[in-house]
């Protein structure tokens, strides 16, 4: 017996419950044939903002709560989570000035640590970041915040006017600059409401040098 299997069915209850460590962004799937009707129940969970899309625009923001529907005929539904993101890697570099035995060298130091974000604009993240994925995560964005960390981290070196040689020693005054500069910005509707770093190295030659008593010159002042 033929069946008609272009029925429309309606949904009755939009909600997201999050099983993931990483997800930023989850959008509701409306799937062939599913469609959210008049009177669809909308549950938007704490830590969490639910934003609607009509024609690809925001159409409305929903904060923590129920809410009942009253959609165009076709529209899109994100969940937003608000929650903290935690112990993200990071890596940076930046190439400083250091003189030593007359030869002015460019030395590239490097730096590691971890960062957690939290969103803090959920119509920036979904019109820059997330597009028509269905799930947004942590590790999308990762490698931008990177490159943004280690672009602050080169000019809080540069600023400080510190000798490379005594940036380990100076790490947490280093990591306090960093952080404040970090945090200051929104990016993509992230904030970076943490960041620790955990080690600073030098070029191993250089470093190689320095144990082996070599005299390093910084400047006009000979260190060894």
């Amino acid at each position: 017996m033929y069946q008609n299997t272009s029925k429309e069915e309606f949904i009755e209850i939009v909600e997201w419950i999050d099983n993931t460590p990483d997800t930023l962004v989850h959008r509701f799937e409306c799937r062939r044939n599913r469609a959210i009707k008049i009177g669809t129940q909308l549950i938007v969970r704490e830590s969490q903002i639910a934003v609607m899309l009509t024609d690809g625009k925001i159409d409305s923001i929903f904060q923590p709560g129920r809410y009942e529907l009253n959609p165009p005929s076709k529209c899109e539904i994100y969940f937003v989570s608000t929650k903290v993101f935690t112990a993200i890697k990071w890596n940076a570099s930046a190439n400083v000035p250091l003189y030593y035995g007359g030869i002015n060298r460019a030395t590239n130091v490097r730096a590691n640590g971890t960062y957690s974000i939290q969103v803090d604009d959920a119509a920036k993240i979904i019109q820059k970041l997330s597009g028509t994925m269905s799930d947004y995560k942590t590790g999308h964005i990762a490698f931008e915040l990177s490159k943004i960390i280690s672009a602050n981290f080169a000019t809080i070196l540069t600023e400080s006017g510190k000798n490379p040689l005594d940036y380990t020693a100076a790490i947490n005054e280093i990591n306090q600059a960093l952080e404040k500069r970090i945090g200051a910005e929104s990016y993509y509707g992230l904030k970076i409401v943490k960041l620790q770093i955990t080690n600073i190295n030098l070029p191993y030659d250089l470093s190689k040098q320095i144990d082996s008593g070599i005299g390093i010159m910084v400047g006009s002042n000979v260190i060894y």
